[in-house]
């Protein structure tokens, strides 16, 4: 739709715009089929292109391919688009392929056994007719405040998870933390079509076991990136077992979100990420860290499922976290499971 604001004062058009931005995001809706919304909006002196996405219909890495290819449409650029490397049905059906091969098959012992503590790691549940909903709570830390060195995405997903499972240790007295790793899913074996060009969701949700007191970088030993959990449970009809693990806290750590200098005609707000999972898409997990770096700071958003979660304990959780990394260790880690390292991954897109 178009909103028209030349008629309107300069002083009241940036507050109009604003309006219409939060209205856009409101309107999006997944139950009701609205996940992707354009506005375009018109003052005396510039047209403006909002477009605004649930996470449901696009994940980050392809905002970035959608971006780079609007902005060559818009400034009438006579180049041609990027050639498709490979189909995104193609791809899930390399995928489908790949979940029954022998690598894959040999893996199964594994995630078996890192998906057992799932039964015995649980949190004290809220009382009969105690609070329902979600808490969220901020826990953004200022790049002044932190012990390691920004901008090292492999090191500060490592970190999170290392927090994650001390302030588990403080909190709840586990020695050992089971915990839901979301990545993006593109770093894919040879065998597999690459789909770094591809606009689709390929997002991987793969379990870690990390130890309160470890020191060693825990994804060191998952194989393959966690491919294989994700093939063994929702690509084969024996992985039942797999599907039903469920791990009581998840960390979704989207790497360095520092502001792109090339000044593009369309640009991304990052500023819309860390909002808090709703309450009609609960996960299932009791604690969930949404997090990203930029060059002011970690911003971190702790969302807690109260029907799962008593409000004091998530808060102290947070606390602990928080301390947590603000205490980390000067230790250099240097593999990571899947994380976006922005500058490297636009130079491999070509963008």
């Amino acid at each position: 739709s178009v909103e028209d604001f030349r008629t309107d004062s300069s002083d009241t058009v940036e507050a109009r715009r604003e309006a219409v931005a939060e209205q856009a995001h409101s309107d999006i809706d997944p139950t009701a089929g609205r996940l992707f919304l354009a506005r375009l909006l018109r003052d005396a002196n510039q047209d403006q292109l909002l477009l605004v996405g649930h996470h449901l219909s696009v994940d980050m890495l392809s905002w970035r391919i959608l971006v780079e290819e609007l902005n060559m449409i818009l400034q009438g650029q006579h180049i041609r688009l990027p050639r498709l490397r490979a189909g995104y049905r193609d791809i899930c059906a390399a995928m489908a392929k790949e979940a029954i091969s022998p690598t894959t098959t040999t893996e199964r012992p594994y995630w078996e056994s890192i998906t057992d503590p799932s039964e015995t790691l649980s949190i004290p549940a809220p009382p009969v007719g105690g609070s329902t909903g979600m808490l969220h709570l901020r826990l953004d830390i200022a790049t002044p405040e932190l012990t390691f060195e920004m901008g090292k995405s492999a090191d500060t997903q490592a970190r999170l998870l290392r927090a994650m499972a001390t302030a588990a240790h403080i909190a709840f007295g586990w020695s050992s933390t089971l915990i839901d790793l979301e990545t993006h899913g593109r770093d894919l074996p040879r065998q597999v079509p690459d789909c770094s060009g591809v606009v689709g969701w390929f997002t991987r949700i793969t379990p870690v076991i990390v130890e309160s007191c470890g020191h060693d970088n825990v994804l060191t030993d998952v194989p393959r990136g966690g491919l294989g959990f994700g093939l063994l449970a929702w690509q084969r009809s024996d992985g039942e077992n797999l599907r039903q693990s469920q791990a009581p806290m998840a960390l979704n750590y989207l790497g360095d979100l520092s502001a792109n200098p090339n000044g593009l005609e369309l640009q991304i707000d990052w500023a819309g990420l860390g909002q808090g999972v709703g309450a009609n898409f609960r996960t299932g997990h009791g604690l969930s860290v949404l997090a990203h770096e930029s060059d002011t700071g970690l911003f971190l958003s702790l969302t807690v499922d109260l029907d799962l979660v008593q409000t004091e304990l998530g808060e102290a959780y947070g606390n602990a976290l928080r301390t947590a990394l603000q205490a980390g260790s000067e230790e250099n880690l240097t593999t990571s499971l899947g994380e976006i390292d922005m500058c490297v991954l636009s130079d491999d897109l070509g963008l």
